[in-house]
């Protein structure tokens, strides 16, 4: 009994990580635009972001325009393409807000930019 005890201790140990994955992404990803454009690129904070920004992870002041950033990341050694297209579909309503869309595909092995027939 102790053995199906712990295996489920596991699973939701597991299952209760998945965000602190989606925070060392995020950090990592703002550490390495503040690096690649040094002190031209400012974040927006969750107090200022526009209620009406929807699905993109951030908002960011980069070289004098406001550019909308948001990464995919490959959790299970694949894109989701459903994730994609719900990227796609906000960006008409958000272009108020940013000129452009950075995305970065994450991905831990580079057998995760292999994409199937479907994303074609």
């Amino acid at each position: 009994m102790s053995n199906v005890l712990s295996d489920s201790k596991w699973k939701l140990d597991e299952i209760a990580n998945r965000n602190e994955v989606d925070k060392i992404i995020d950090l990592c990803l703002q550490a390495w635009m503040h690096a690649k454009y040094s002190g031209r690129i400012e974040f927006c904070g969750p107090y200022a972001m526009p209620r009406d920004y929807h699905w993109y992870r951030h908002l960011v002041n980069m070289e004098g325009k406001t550019v909308m950033v948001h990464w995919l990341y490959a959790r299970y050694g694949e894109f989701n393409l459903s994730e994609l297209k719900e990227v796609l579909r906000h960006l008409q309503g958000n272009l108020v807000y940013g000129e452009q869309l950075m995305l970065f595909p994450i991905a831990e092995s580079r057998e995760s930019f292999r994409y199937s027939d479907e994303w074609l």
